[in-house]
This record gives structure tokens, sequence and C-alpha cells, in this order.
């Protein structure tokens, strides 16, 4: 019987060899024969992923109709208000945890005191 490697040591050679995360975690199911826990892992994660990606769309398509963007004309003007109406619509999509790193870093840009 083989000797199964840990992933403890498959992180310590990446520290030497610079391998990436994904390479690490292949090589840990491969060399350890591990291929069909793999697939069961495989499918719980598309399972999660899923799950994700339903609820975001049930917050989106609760949200999405309600979010006032008169405000923000009035307040900002059209081309800000447009823009921070595009960054609210955009925290909706994703699910209301999150804004995608480009509307993210025009809002850090924009509101620095």
């Amino acid at each position: 019987m083989m000797k199964r490697i840990t992933l403890r040591g498959y992180v310590e050679e990446q520290r030497l060899t610079g391998i990436s995360d994904t390479e690490i975690i292949k090589r840990f199911i491969v060399e350890n024969d591990l291929e069909e826990w793999g697939m069961d892992l495989l499918q719980e994660l598309i399972q999660s992923k899923m799950m994700k990606l339903k609820r975001d769309n049930r917050f989106a398509k609760t949200w999405i109709n309600m979010i006032p963007a008169k405000h923000l004309y009035e307040e900002y003007g059209i081309e800000i208000g447009d823009k921070l109406h595009t960054l609210e619509l955009d925290f909706v999509a994703n699910g209301g945890n999150r804004l995608s790193p480009a509307y993210l870093e025009w809002a850090k840009e924009m509101f620095q005191t």
C-alpha cells in the first residue's frame, strides 16, 4: 500500500516550488488515489454554487424594481446619479452582499473625504 501524502506536505512543497493552490489540490487528489472522493466533493461544490446563485437571483428579483433612482439624479446630476444607480443595481445583482471590484473602486475614489 502506498503511503499517502498529506495536504500539509503538499503545502510545504508549494512554499519551495511556488505551484498554484489549484495544482496542489489536484496533485493531492490524484497522487493519493482520491478521485472518487474528489468527484463527490465536486458535486457538493456544484450544489453549493447553485444554491448561492438561486439566493442571489431571488434577492435580485425582490429588490431590482424597488431601487429608487430619482433622488440620485436630483442630488448628483445625470452622470454621477447614473453611476450610483448602476452601483445599486450591481449590488443587487450580486445578491446584496458585495460590489463588483470596478464599481467598488469607483465609489472609493468618488467619495473619499
